[in-house]
């Protein structure tokens, strides 16, 4: 019981977030939002080379957090891992990710991104036009000066990620599912 109602309290902090985006700033929130992206995904064990490897967001292209950002979250723990940032890796560079921001900056190269990652255990997120419907498995959009996200369930799948069902109910839209889009 304690420990569904600290996922709600996390998920009521996104939706107050998302309400004062404006305020806050997009990528501030954005930051959050991929922080809290992680505490509702369970990766497979071989995600990691040890029991004891901290959690590695890992942002390709142009840095749109500012470094400053993603380095509030930076050290916290998610479970029994330590949560890491890191800027401006190339695809060669993405062996030691679970999570994947892909900036606007790498959108000509999206494809070959994830052709890349489709079955590796790692969390695709951006906020590219069209993203979950390429292929990644959660994109963020502005919608009336909110902040949301859709799901793509069949790509977290392929990755052998699973996502919380309290996650999906906040989506604002869930494709790949089996059965009717949310």
């Amino acid at each position: 019981m304690i420990r569904l109602l600290r996922k709600l309290l996390a998920w009521s902090v996104i939706g107050i977030l998302a309400a004062s985006a404006a305020d806050l700033g997009e990528y501030q929130v954005k930051a959050a939002f991929l922080f809290n992206f992680a505490k509702f995904t369970e990766w497979p064990n071989h995600a990691w080379p040890s029991r004891d490897a901290p959690l590695n967001l890992c942002v390709m292209g142009k840095d749109p957090f500012g470094g400053a950002v993603l380095a509030t979250f930076e050290a916290r723990r998610i479970g029994s891992r330590e949560f890491r940032s890191h800027t401006g890796l190339a695809l060669d560079e993405l062996a030691g990710c679970q999570i994947l921001f892909i900036a606007s900056s790498e959108e000509r190269n999206l494809p070959a991104i994830m052709r890349a990652v489709a079955t590796r255990p790692i969390l695709t997120i951006s906020d590219i036009g069209g993203f979950v419907e390429d292929g990644g498995m959660i994109g963020l959009l502005t919608l009336d000066d909110r902040i949301l996200f859709d799901v793509n369930l069949a790509a977290s799948e392929r990755a052998s990620l699973k996502l919380s069902s309290q996650m999906l109910k906040l989506a604002h839209r869930v494709t790949g599912a089996k059965g009717a889009q949310k």
